[in-house]
């Protein structure tokens, strides 16, 4: 089987760096864009990851603020947009985007 291009989008991690070890033992070019910063997500090349932060930390100064909606909601939204932006960049486009629960809507 030849192997895909995939981008994987996720706010946060949750089981992402899992599923990116899997991805590129199998052989897959795997790409993940997420809002924490590279230096938290264990076990995957730095050089596959494009971190987001600004996303997160707005989210997490409005959760502060009792404003934990508001936060999610700009959260998917600015990351949505970011990695829209990024993929269009990319001389080769993926084959799959996997994205967590909205968060890739604009891809």
């Amino acid at each position: 089987m030849k192997p895909l291009s995939i981008s994987v989008l996720v706010g946060g991690v949750f089981h992402a760096n899992r599923m990116m070890r899997a991805l590129l033992a199998s052989g897959h070019d795997a790409r993940l864009y997420t809002t924490y910063p590279k230096s938290k997500i264990r076990g995957v090349p730095p050089d596959r990851i494009q971190s987001f932060l600004w996303p997160e930390i707005r989210s997490r100064l409005l959760s502060r603020m009792d404003r934990q909606n508001l936060g999610d909601v700009l959260k998917i939204k600015s990351l949505g947009r970011s990695a829209a932006t990024a993929l269009k960049k990319r001389s080769d486009p993926p084959d799959i985007i996997i994205a967590w629960s909205s968060f890739g809507l604009e891809a």
